[in-house]
């Protein structure tokens, strides 16, 4: 009867611990709330990359900053993150490559402290991801006709 109740104790111990750091983890990240009221999320600017619903599903989305792949988006994803203010390049691409060739889409923007700047990624012209403002992606949305 030990032997049970030594496993048994060993594996509720070992749940516990997993729930534990699952928590803890849920919140980590650099763009996360927590931040936004400290002197480092007023010093910088927040960016955060969403993949729209129609994206596709065995498609991942890369994001780069300055030539710097950050994160790379499997469905149903987002990236949150703090930026240094100045200017940035903002690039994605796809995988897989359509065609075996990958197509990067580059994006131009000037980033203020304390703002925080939003974008969705989509499909505007074929093969190619692009990164969208939320305006420009309901301008998109109100020319679908269906």
């Amino acid at each position: 009867m030990k032997p049970f109740q030594f496993t048994t104790s060993r594996i509720l111990l070992l749940v516990g611990l997993c729930l534990f750091s699952a928590r803890s983890t849920s919140n980590a990240g650099a763009g996360s709330a927590e931040y936004r009221d400290t002197s480092l999320g007023q010093n910088n600017a927040t960016l955060v990359v969403r993949r729209i619903a129609d994206f596709g599903t065995d498609i991942s989305l890369n994001v780069y900053i300055d030539g710097v792949q950050v994160t790379m988006l499997p469905l149903n994803t987002a990236y949150q993150a703090l930026v240094h203010p100045g200017d940035h390049v903002l690039s994605v691409s796809t995988s897989p490559c359509a065609y075996g060739k990958t197509h990067y889409t580059h994006r131009r923007v000037h980033m203020n402290r304390g703002e925080r700047y939003a974008f969705t990624a989509m499909w505007l012209d074929g093969d190619w991801a692009t990164l969208q403002t939320p305006s420009e992606v309901a301008l998109y949305r109100g020319r679908l006709t269906f």
